[in-house]
């Protein structure tokens, strides 16, 4: 009896100094798996965007392969189907934006040419269907045109990312596109991503001073994840012609 009073005895808890440690390990340990996990995340984000971006392209070249050509570059079908970062799609039943830009030299080229375009012209020629269709229904989003639009009868299909945003199309025709998001290699066509941040380099997509001295760098650092179905030459970042653009989109 004696003996089993002194080993209670001697029987000490942890010090609040011990749970503390113990309390710092377990956060820190959290902290590195949240980490982790939002990278895998990310990633897997990243991997399934480019599978969309590549079925797209096969769409393209099925459509070729039949053709012979690339889909045309017809402007006012950009003024109807209006490409857009926003990822609400009730948001976007009244979204009206201009869209398409006209330079100096009178030409109009849209800013955000939305891959819904490119899905309106390429249907129905060779096995462009079954190979669209294969892309899962989470990424594609039957829409009422929005209210403003030239044809607003009707619906048309959006493309999106994993993050929800609209997947845009690059046509070797579009040269502001171009200067935007990168020179199309080969006169090829391609499609964008805007990526995990959402943002395709315009300011409009950051918010703050835009006077301040570094407001163009985080304005042009949304490039940097940006995703494409085809390597193409890189954005035109620093030239005043195009820094005007993305200031008024």
């Amino acid at each position: 009896m004696n003996r089993c009073l002194r080993r209670i005895k001697n029987a000490r808890g942890f010090t609040l100094v011990e749970l503390m440690v113990v309390l710092v390990v377990i956060v820190i340990l959290m902290g590195i798996i949240l980490t982790v996990g939002a990278k895998v995340l990310g990633g897997q984000k990243a991997s399934q965007t480019t599978g969309v971006l590549r079925t797209l392209d096969r769409a393209l070249e099925e459509f070729f392969t039949d053709t012979e050509a690339f889909p045309s570059f017809t402007v006012s079908t950009y003024k109807d189907i209006q490409g857009t970062s926003i990822a609400d799609p009730v948001a976007l039943q009244t979204y009206v934006n201009p869209n398409v830009r006209t330079f100096d030299n009178g030409k109009e080229y849209p800013t955000r040419p939305a891959a819904a375009v490119f899905i309106e012209q390429v249907r129905g020629f060779g096995a462009v269907d079954s190979i669209i269709e294969g892309i899962p229904d989470v990424f594609m989003r039957s829409l009422a045109r929005p209210t403003g639009a030239l044809e607003p009868d009707g619906t048309y299909v959006r493309v999106a990312d994993t993050w929800g945003h609209e997947i845009l199309y690059v046509h070797p025709d579009n040269a502001l596109a171009q200067g935007l998001y990168g020179k199309c290699t080969n006169k090829r066509p391609y499609f964008v991503s805007a990526g995990a941040d959402g943002g395709f380099g315009f300011s409009a997509e950051v918010p703050g001073d835009d006077a301040a001295s570094d407001y163009m760098d985080r304005v042009l650092k949304l490039l940097d994840d940006n995703l494409t179905s085809t390597p193409v030459e890189a954005p035109r970042r620093d030239e005043p012609f195009y820094q005007e653009y993305r200031h008024e989109a």
